[in-house]
C-alpha cells in the first residue's frame, strides 16, 4: 500500500505545490493591503474558504490524472488487494485535507501577524465549512465516479460541492430551528457537522471498497 500512497502523492504533488505558492502570494498580498485598507477585512473569511476549498478539489483531481495516464486501468491488474487501492486513495484524500488545514492555519496566522483585523466568527465559519468540504467532496465524488465513470469527474465534483453545501446550510438551519436558544449552539453545531462529515467519509470508503471489488478488468 505504501507504493500506492506514494503514487497518489506524486500524482498531485505538482498541482499542490502550485496551489501552495498561489495561496502564499494571495495571503501576503491580502494581509499587506489589509493594513492600509480596512475594506478588505470583510473578505478575509471568503479568502480562507476559497483556499481550503481548493484542496478539496485537488484531492479528487488525482483520479482524473490517473485516468489520463491510464494508471487506473493498470492498478487493477497489480498484485495488490483491491481494498488497499481504495485505502491508498482515501489516505491521499486525508493528506490533501491536512495540507489544506495547515495552509489555512498559516493564512490565519499571517493575517493576525500583519494585524489584519478579520472577523473571528466568520473565519471560524469558513474553516468549519472548509473542513466539511475537505471530507465530503471526495467522500461523495469517489463512489459516484466508480458508478458513472472517471470521465464525469468534473460534473461529479460540482455535484458533490453543491450537495455538501446544501447539507451544511440545511443542517445549520434545522439545528437553529430545533434548538434556537441552546448555549454555545454554534460551537456544538460545528463539532457535530464535522463529526457527521467524518462518518460519511468512512461510509464512503466502505461503499467505494465494495464497488471496486465488483469492478471488471477493462
Amino acid at each position: 500500500m505504501k507504493g500506492l500512497i506514494r503514487h497518489n502523492i506524486y500524482s498531485v504533488a505538482d498541482k499542490m505545490k502550485l496551489t501552495i505558492i498561489i495561496n502564499v502570494i494571495v495571503t501576503l498580498a491580502f494581509a499587506m493591503v489589509g493594513m492600509f485598507n480596512k475594506v478588505v477585512y470583510s473578505w478575509a473569511a471568503v479568502v480562507i474558504l476559497l483556499q481550503i476549498s481548493i484542496y478539496a478539489v485537488q484531492a479528487v483531481s488525482t483520479l482524473q490524472t490517473d485516468a489520463n495516464s491510464q494508471w487506473n486501468k493498470f492498478e487493477i491488474t497489480m498484485p495488490v488487494r483491491r481494498k488497499d487501492v481504495i485505502g491508498a486513495r482515501y489516505i491521499g484524500f486525508i493528506l490533501c485535507g491536512i495540507v489544506g488545514i495547515i495552509t489555512t492555519l498559516v493564512t490565519i496566522g499571517v493575517f493576525y501577524l500583519f494585524q489584519t483585523n478579520v472577523n473571528f466568527e466568520r473565519v471560524i465559519f469558513s474553516v468549519t465549512f472548509g473542513v466539511v468540504l475537505l471530507l465530503l467532496v471526495p467522500a461523495l465524488t469517489h463512489p459516484l465516479l466508480l458508478i458513472f465513470g472517471i470521465d464525469k469527474s468534473e460534473t461529479m465534483s460540482v455535484i458533490s460541492i453543491f450537495a455538501a453545501t446544501v447539507l451544511y446550510v440545511g443542517s445549520s438551519m434545522l439545528f437553529n430551528l430545533v434548538l434556537p436558544d441552546l448555549s454555545n449552539g454554534d460551537l456544538i453545531f460545528r463539532g457535530m457537522i464535522i463529526i457527521i462529515s467524518g462518518i460519511l467519509f468512512a461510509i464512503s470508503y466502505v461503499i467505494s471498497k465494495q464497488l471496486y471489488q465488483k469492478r471488471e478488468l477493462n
